[in-house]
């Protein structure tokens, strides 16, 4: 029975191992892709645009109808008379508001809003992956640091039995350890819940078992601050998207004459009665002309005029605001880099005096807050680095979202 509990543990921990999932960044920001609801309702509202479309077209072809009538009159004698005729209709007042322009320029908004909410879904799961990979290396830095001050604390404990060193200098390093394991704690819910939220981003079940992988260290290209300002200012989607809803605007303010187009209607008609059994044929051709319109076209047409100016100054403003924040982003980005190697050399050298000061210590001349104090430092310096490069990777990620990246 003990043999049974024994292989049935062994085999659902198996199944485990073999059920969890490693998730790489680019995994990430696919898998957000297939799930997400927003680029769901982004799609659907692209296929009621295509339909727009597509009734535009059909509303500007003639309507053809074909009536038949039937009618008895009871008199002396009684009258049976039918009539069919063949009507067609054709409104060229569907031309005057151009609205195939109109919704061709909708159309193409709404693929850029689409665009828009592909780009921060990127961005969203990037800001939450370096986040995590930022709290994991700090994790890492403080767990090979108390690996150490467990070594020091035997040292220190020969020490101490020798009378070499004080029972001080070993509730030091007592003291130290008690702290480290605390930040471990502390560190370890911080990425439980930054897994999560992350997660939750890129709409995978909690009740899966999943690690996401280890992000490599390394700076990517930034382009010169001119050309992605100049690249912004004319492909992002943030822009490009209120520029075509101006332009589906500045459609609608028509010339005057454009509201009096007609509407031309032409048919041919067959009618019979009997008993008198006689046949009548006619052919007609109508235009209407709009004269008076109750609709108020003129004060139609100064609502669009001013919907317009105020989609042109919205523009203006949000590119002044989009243009001003990445160079701001481009200015933190650089420094963050110069930072990073500025910190990741003050660790190596702290590295190489900790290992000086470390040497003496175990020959019983150094002294032990030495040696506290340098681990301190390069635990700072550890976690710094570590803060630079992501913070680097995140305002990178944030330009490449007003960019329109989506990968």
């Amino acid at each position: 029975m003990k043999m049974f509990y024994i292989f049935m543990v062994l085999v659902l921990s198996g199944q485990f191992l073999f059920a969890q999932e490693f998730y790489s960044l680019q995994r990430s920001i696919n898998q957000a892709k297939i799930s997400n609801f927003n680029l769901d309702i982004a799609r659907e509202n692209l296929k009621r645009s295509y339909l727009d479309i597509q009734k535009v077209k059909a509303d500007k072809l003639p309507t053809l109808g074909l009536t038949f009538d039937y009618k008895k009159e009871y008199l002396r004698p009684v009258l049976n008379t039918f009539r069919n005729s063949l009507d067609l209709t054709w409104d060229l007042s569907i031309y005057k508001k151009h609205l195939d322009l109109s919704k061709s320029l909708l159309l193409k908004a709404v693929q850029k809003n689409k665009e828009i909410i592909k780009s921060s879904l990127v961005y969203q799961v990037k800001l939450g992956y370096f986040s995590l990979m930022r709290l994991k290396e700090e994790l890492s830095v403080l767990e090979q640091n108390i690996n150490l001050l467990k070594k020091q604390r035997e040292i220190t404990k020969a020490f101490v039995d020798s009378q070499i060193k004080l029972q001080s200098s070993l509730s030091q390093v007592e003291d130290q350890i008690n702290r480290l394991e605390n930040q471990i704690l502390f560190k370890k819910i911080q990425i439980g819940q930054q897994r999560d939220e992350l997660i939750h981003t890129i709409f995978v079940s909690h009740y899966k078992s999943i690690e996401f992988q280890k992000y490599k260290i390394k700076f990517s290209n930034l382009p010169k601050l001119s050309f992605l300002l100049n690249q912004i200012s004319k492909c992002s989607p943030l822009i490009q998207s209120l520029k075509y809803e101006q332009k589906a605007i500045r459609t609608s303010i028509d010339k005057p004459w454009k509201d009096k187009l007609p509407i031309i209607s032409a048919g041919i008609g067959q009618q019979e009665e009997w008993p008198n059994s006689w046949s009548k044929y006619d052919f007609h051709v109508g235009f209407t002309i709009p004269i008076l319109d109750n609709s108020n076209a003129k004060y139609k047409r100064q609502v669009s005029i001013i919907n317009y100016m105020k989609k042109k100054i919205e523009i203006k403003k949000k590119k002044k605001n989009i243009l001003d924040n990445v160079a701001i982003l481009y200015k933190k980005a650089r420094l963050s880099k110069k930072l990073f190697l500025s910190y990741k050399k003050s660790y190596e050298h702290q590295e190489k005096t900790f290992s000086l000061v470390r040497d003496e210590y175990k020959a019983g001349l150094g002294n032990i807050n030495d040696l506290i104090n340098i681990q301190k430092d390069m635990i700072n310096s550890a976690f710094n680095m570590h803060k630079t490069f992501y913070e680097y990777m995140i305002f990178v990620s944030q330009i490449d979202f007003y960019r329109g990246v989506d990968t």
